[in-house]
């Protein structure tokens, strides 16, 4: 029996912000709203894919601050305790991580010793670059699949059964 591999995505959430020009134009704004903002499109890509996906916030300059995680069903949001990095919680979780032989774990960042450290113990590694390619590409893929369907049912013949239609048509020629 063939067994499923699933895939696994893991972001470092402010890597990316600082990284997507949207998102960096955002954050000078507010930075709530450019995390808002990336987890609606990694909702919708994670969605479309059909992956689960981990975004990593870290709380590494705040004080007092306590984990925190925030699920859906294709994603949890996690904010890292404090002094804890995104990275150091992203080795963990993919050190910890139980169903590695049936699972590709893809971690996407710019950070260099984080990608280095992700294909040391058994992950893929991602550029930001990379997955916003992808993601750019799913959202035209979703518009596409959006208006073509819309755009297919703006006739009478798709929602009427074809007894009427025929007869319509007969009305219309005059028979």
């Amino acid at each position: 029996m063939k067994r499923k591999i699933k895939e696994i995505l893991v972001i470092d959430g402010y890597n990316v912000i600082n990284a997507w020009d949207e998102l960096i134009e955002t954050a000078e704004i507010s930075l709530e709203n450019a995390r808002e903002k990336l987890n609606f499109m990694i909702a919708e890509y994670s969605s479309y894919k059909g992956i689960y996906t981990y975004i990593v916030y870290d709380a590494y300059k705040i004080k007092t601050s306590l984990s925190r995680e925030e699920k859906n069903k294709d994603m949890t949001i996690i904010y890292t305790k404090e002094n804890q990095t995104a990275d150091s919680f992203i080795e963990k979780f993919i050190h910890d991580f139980e169903d590695k032989r049936n699972t590709i774990i893809r971690v996407a960042t710019d950070d260099m010793a984080e990608q280095n450290m992700v294909l040391g113990k058994g992950a893929n590694r991602m550029s930001t670059r990379e997955l916003h390619l992808e993601i750019k590409d799913s959202q035209k893929k979703i518009k596409e699949k959006i208006s073509g369907k819309y755009a297919s049912k703006n006739t009478l013949d798709t929602i009427l059964n074809q007894d009427v239609v025929d007869k319509l048509e007969k009305m219309r020629r005059g028979k």
